[in-house]
């Protein structure tokens, strides 16, 4: 029996492996590193978003199953912390918003880069949110993670970012960078424009 134990013994789950609620962790994320909120402020706005998601049972299905790209959720949290006065939220892109020199009227990645750039180089107490998608080859399996971007350094940004998983993503270098999904593959992972929000704390 005790070898049988030892043979099938792993590590424990953690928190965050097993759920799908990186929205709200990066919203979280963006407050900590904004005005120092504590980790009870992080289960508050984790509770009323799931409680905002709950009364709607197709979207929280939605949310559940990944079915969404989840931007109106995070805009509805960021809507709320907003409104106590701390924050101010930017969406530089809307979907379907042409970027400069893009005639088919969807941004490109130098768009993107140089918009998160730009932002945060303005000053401190600022950040940016948004939505990332990794592909898989060996699982044939997709990754959408909402994150928090706090720097750029060195040509990559800096994530301040609830994973902790083995192989997690903290930094993504300009040159695997991409905005459009039909571009992302093994090596290069996509940030689609629609989902960037910057912000900042409202005194800056």
């Amino acid at each position: 029996m005790e070898s049988t134990m030892k043979s099938c013994e792993r590590a424990p789950l953690y928190q965050g492996q097993v759920d799908i609620f990186c929205a709200p962790y990066a919203v979280a994320n963006a407050m900590r590193l904004l005005h120092g909120a504590r980790a009870l402020d992080g289960r508050r706005i984790l509770h009323e978003a799931l409680s905002e998601a709950a009364r709607d049972a197709e979207f929280f299905q939605a949310v559940l199953e990944q079915r969404t790209d989840y931007v109106s959720w995070v805009d509805s949290m960021l809507a709320r912390e907003s409104a106590k006065g701390d924050i101010v939220v930017e969406k530089p892109f809307s979907p379907g918003a042409a970027g400069e020199g893009e005639p088919d009227g969807a941004p490109s990645v130098d768009d993107v880069w140089q918009g998160i750039t730009t932002w945060l180089a303005q000053g401190a107490f600022r950040c940016a949110l948004f939505q990332f998608i990794r592909y898989l080859p060996v699982s044939n399996g997709v990754i959408k993670h909402w994150t928090c971007c706090r720097a750029v350094e060195d040509g990559e940004l800096v994530l301040y970012d609830c994973s902790r998983e083995q192989g997690a993503l903290l930094r993504i270098p300009r040159q695997l960078m991409v905005a459009d999904e039909t571009e992302g593959d093994g090596e290069r992972l996509v940030l689609p424009p629609h989902t960037l929000r910057f912000l900042r704390t409202r005194w800056t």
